[in-house]
C-alpha cells in the first residue's frame, strides 16, 4: 500500500481532453448541445504521507449547486493508477457551479470515511464548451491519526524540507528506533496521569538555539535548528490531527505557509524572524485558530484574514513594517488582547465600540501615534436587549508613543492599568489622573516630568516614575491610601519584582522588568 495524499484535485474538463482515445466519448461529444460541456472528477496523489492509497478508491458521487439548486450527480467510476485516478465524464449545461459535497467508495462499494465531505467554502468551477477548468479541493481527514501516520508526517517534513539525505535530518528524530517520544526535539507532548507522553500538541521549528530551564533550573540551549533553511512549511503538517500549536522562529528563508492549515486543529500560531510577508487567505476559515503572534517578519499590511477567523482571541504583531490597521479589525468581536507594537502606526481605526470583549491593547513603541479614536473613550454602550453593557477594555500599553499628555479619551472610568513610559509628556494634571476612577497602575517611566501633582485617588496601588528625575521626596503620596508600590529607580522596582535581575542564556539576557 502506498500512502495517500491529503489533497484532492477536482478537475472540470471537456471529455475530449481526458478520454480522447475513446470513440464513444467522441460520439457523445458530437451529440451534446452547443451550450453543453462535460465534467470529470479526478483524485491526484501527492507525497504528503497520509492514511491510504488512491487505488482503493473506485467511484465518487458529487453534489453540485447552481443558482441555489442542488443536484447530486450519478455515481462516476474512477480509473487510473496510484498517482492519479479520473472519473468518467458527465455532461453539464454551461455555467458556474460549486461542489457542496462528495462521497467516495472503494471496490467493495463501501464508503471511505475520510472521503465523505460536506464543504463549507465556495468551491466554484465553470463549465464552458471548448475550455478546461480545474481547481483544488482539499480533503479534511476526519479520523484520529494513528501513531504510524504520525511517523509518516514527521518523515514527510524531513523529506520535503531537507531532502533524502538523512545525515541532514534532526539527530534526535530517529525514525529507525520505532517510537516517537519526548526525546525528539521540537515536539511538545500531552501527557497522561503517569506523566507519559500520549500525543503531540506542539511543534517548534527554530533556526537558532533557544534557552529553557532543565530539571535543576539551569538555562540550557535547546532548539530544532535543522530546518533553518526552510522556505515553505509543508502541507503535510495539517495531517497532525492532535497538533494545537506551531512556532516558527529564526527562519530567514521562510516565505509561505500552506493553505492546508485551514484543515488543521491549530489554535496557536507564532511566526518570528522570517521572510514571511503575508498569510494564506485560507487562515480565515481555520475553525480553532485563536492566537496569532507575528514578530520581526516582513508584513507591510495587517493580515485581515485574522479578523475573519471566528475563534480569534489574541492578535500580537510586533516589529513589523505595517503603517495602518483596517476597519475590519472591528469584525474580530471575540478579541481579548490586541498588540500592534513597534510598527509605523500613526492612527487607529474608530472601531473599539465593536470590541466589547477586548480587555488589553498594546500599541507601544509607535512614536508616530499621538491620538486615540473617540470609541476609546466610551466605557459603556447600549445593549441590544436593552440597558447598558460595560466594555472589557481596562489595560492600555502606550509606552514609546507620541503622546504629550494623558489622552483625553482615557480620562474615564475605563483604565485600570496605563503605561505611558518613554512618551514626551512634560506634565500631568491631578484632574486627568483622578478622572480615571478605576485606575490601579500608572507608569510614566522616563517621561520628562518637571513635577508630579498632588493626587487624591482611592484605588491607585502602583505608581512608577523611574527615570523621570523625580525622587520620593519630590512627590506627595498622602492622597493615595491604596498605594502599595511607588518606584522612582530601577533598583526600587527590581527589589520587588526582579530580585534575581533576570536570567542570562548565552548571548541573550531576559529581563521582565516594567512588564505591566
Amino acid at each position: 500500500m502506498k500512502p495517500l495524499k491529503t489533497t484532492l484535485l477536482l478537475v472540470a474538463a471537456l471529455a475530449c481532453g481526458l478520454l480522447a482515445a475513446c470513440k464513444d466519448d467522441k460520439e457523445a461529444e458530437q451529440a451534446a448541445a452547443a451550450n453543453q460541456g462535460h465534467v470529470a472528477f479526478s483524485f491526484v496523489r501527492y507525497a504528503t504521507y497520509a492514511v491510504s492509497d488512491l487505488t482503493d478508491v473506485r467511484s465518487v458521487i458529487v453534489t453540485v449547486e447552481r443558482d441555489g439548486q442542488r443536484t447530486t450527480l450519478p455515481s462516476l467510476a474512477l480509473s487510473g493508477n496510484e498517482d492519479r485516478i479520473v472519473s468518467e465524464a458527465h455532461a453539464l449545461d454551461a455555467g458556474t457551479y460549486k461542489v457542496v459535497a462528495y462521497r467516495a467508495f472503494n471496490f467493495q462499494g463501501e464508503l471511505i470515511e475520510t472521503l465523505d465531505q460536506q464543504l463549507s467554502r465556495d468551491n466554484a468551477f465553470a463549465v464552458e464548451a471548448g475550455q478546461t477548468t480545474e481547481f483544488s479541493l482539499p480533503v479534511r481527514i476526519k479520523t484520529v491519526i494513528s501513531p504510524d501516520n504520525l511517523h509518516n508526517v514527521l518523515y514527510a517534513l524531513c523529506l520535503e524540507v531537507l531532502g533524502d539525505d538523512r545525515s541532514k535530518w534532526p539527530p534526535s528524530w530517529d525514525f529507525d528506533k520505532g517510537e516517537i517520544d519526548e526525546t525528539w526535539e521540537g515536539l511538545n507532548w500531552e501527557t497522561d496521569e503517569y506523566a507519559q507522553p500520549t500525543y503531540i500538541v506542539g511543534l517548534t521549528i527554530d533556526g537558532q538555539p533557544t534557552y529553557v530551564p532543565d530539571e535543576n533550573g539551569t538555562m540550557v540551549a535547546h532548539g530544532l535548528t535543522e530546518f533553518a533553511g526552510m522556505t515553505r512549511l509543508p502541507a503535510a503538517i495539517a495531517n497532525l490531527a492532535s497538533l494545537d500549536m506551531i512556532i516558527l522562529r529564526n527562519l530567514p528563508r521562510l516565505e509561505a505557509l500552506p493553505e492546508e492549515l485551514r484543515h488543521s486543529n491549530i489554535s496557536v500560531l507564532q511566526v518570528e524572524n522570517t521572510a514571511l510577508a503575508s498569510l494564506p487567505e485560507e487562515l480565515a476559515h481555520m475553525e480553532y485558530l485563536a492566537s496569532v503572534r507575528l514578530c520581526g517578519n516582513r508584513f507591510t499590511a495587517f493580515p485581515e484574514q485574522l479578523t475573519r477567523a471566528k475563534a480569534m482571541r489574541i492578535i500580537e504583531i510586533e516589529n513589523e513594517p505595517l503603517a495602518a490597521l483596517p476597519r475590519s479589525l472591528g469584525d474580530a468581536t471575540k478579541l481579548v488582547r490586541l498588540q500592534v507594537r513597534g510598527t509605523q502606526l500613526t492612527a487607529l481605526p474608530d472601531v473599539f465600540n465593536n470590541l466589547l470583549s477586548l480587555a488589553e491593547v498594546d500599541f507601544g513603541r509607535n512614536p508616530g501615534l499621538a491620538t486615540l479614536p473617540p470609541s476609546m473613550a466610551q466605557t459603556r454602550l447600549p445593549h441590544s436587549s436593552g440597558g447598558q453593557t460595560d466594555k472589557a477594555l481596562r489595560n492600555f500599553q502606550l509606552d514609546g508613543c507620541g503622546f504629550t499628555s494623558i489622552p483625553a479619551e482615557l480620562q474615564t472610568a475605563g483604565p485600570a492599568a496605563l503605561n505611558l513610559s518613554d512618551c514626551p509628556i512634560a506634565s500631568v494634571s491631578a484632574s486627568a489622573i483622578e478622572a480615571m476612577t478605576n485606575l490601579e497602575s500608572l507608569t510614566l517611566d522616563r517621561c520628562p516630568l518637571a513635577a508630579f501633582p498632588t493626587v487624591s485617588h482611592p484605588r491607585l496601588s502602583m505608581l512608577s516614575l523611574i527615570g523621570t528625575g523625580l525622587a520620593a521626596a519630590d512627590v506627595n503620596l498622602a492622597g493615595l491610601p491604596s498605594l502599595v508600590w511607588a518606584f522612582f529607580t530601577q533598583a526600587d522596582y527590581d527589589a520587588v519584582f526582579n530580585p534575581g535581575q533576570g536570567w542570562t542564556g548565552g548571548d541573550e539576557t531576559y529581563d521582565d522588568s516594567n512588564d505591566f
